[in-house]
């Protein structure tokens, strides 16, 4: 006989880079529904992402205006534009270019990227230019945010005339469904097995965005579990331990793009997260195996130039 407080547990049952599906058994009857709908809820509408907000071509006024040599009328044009997925290292804006000349097939390959940002679907097609004298100058902001930000918002202050915003879709989760079955092993109707699967933009895994969400959930639900009690720096969420968001808490430390050997080195000690590094003091991280004085100063110029940290 299962007792009530059997710990369930979670298998990732099936995972790509865009993709995940998983299941947790046993949840008490009615668990399984609440937490596969609060998951559903943040992962479609909570995951930070990033979009191209606003554009400028040069010699275009506004969506309506022609390009010379392009075979696409600039409306076809900026939805292309639209569907190039980024994935953002750095909460901050920033502008990616487009210059390319001649009769040529333009991809989102073509648009240089600055390094706080990456195209992961380079191979998106956007424009062809016909003629040889043909030319195109692109200047994009890009944004990082939630959701959808329709392009009425997008306005910066007064319209200006040249600046063309987008509608933006920052959602990296394109789809999630879950499902609910009774809990394996005849364990009665009183358990049950929740099964979810989530399907990205590849900007980040299935695996990652499911972590994230469930991130989100415990933080809000922290307040309910401290409510009436003082509040002391050990009850504060841990991204406010360590003055970062719950998004900058949450960065892969592959996004610190380190030395291998640094690398592996914090991965080894259980380092995963930037906010969990930010958690330990100097001592505590040079005393990490094999984690010299090199490494760590990699880490601190690193962790300054995504602005993670202050130079004092």
């Amino acid at each position: 006989m299962i007792l009530a407080t059997e710990t369930p547990k979670l298998s990732i049952e099936d995972e790509r880079d865009d993709y995940v599906r998983i299941a947790v058994e046993p949840l008490r009857r009615g668990f399984a529904h609440t937490v596969g709908n609060a998951l559903r809820r943040v992962l479609l509408s909570g995951i930070r992402g990033a979009a191209i907000t606003s554009v400028r071509i040069d010699q275009v006024q506004h969506e309506f205006s022609t390009i010379p040599e392009m075979k696409e009328d600039t409306t076809e044009f900026l939805l292309n534009l639209r569907e190039i997925r980024i994935h953002a290292i750095a909460d901050r804006p920033a502008e990616m270019h487009l210059s390319v000349t001649g009769a040529t097939r333009i991809t989102a390959g073509d648009i240089e990227v600055p390094g706080d940002y990456k195209i992961v679907n380079p191979d998106l097609y956007l424009a062809t230019l016909d003629g040889d004298d043909g030319r195109l100058d692109v200047v994009m902001d890009v944004e990082t945010g939630f959701g959808f930000q329709p392009s009425e918002r997008n306005k910066n202050g007064e319209h200006l005339l040249g600046v063309i915003p987008l509608d933006a879709v920052f959602t990296p989760v394109r789809k999630v469904s879950y499902e609910v079955l009774p809990a394996s092993g005849g364990r009665g109707s009183e358990f049950e097995q929740l099964l979810i699967e989530a399907w990205t933009d590849a900007t980040i895994s299935g695996i990652d965005a499911v972590q994230s969400a469930a991130r989100s959930l415990r933080t809000e639900l922290e307040l309910f579990e401290t409510m009436g009690q003082p509040i002391t720096a050990r009850q504060l969420p841990a991204h406010a331990r360590v003055g970062l968001t719950a998004e900058q808490y949450d960065m892969p430390i592959e996004e610190l793009q380190l030395s291998v050997r640094a690398h592996n080195c914090l991965k080894r000690s259980g380092l995963m997260l930037v906010g969990q590094i930010l958690e330990k003091s100097d001592d505590e991280l040079l005393t990490l195996r094999n984690f010299g004085e090199k490494s760590y100063i990699e880490l601190i110029d690193k962790l300054l130039e995504l602005n993670l940290i202050d130079e004092d």
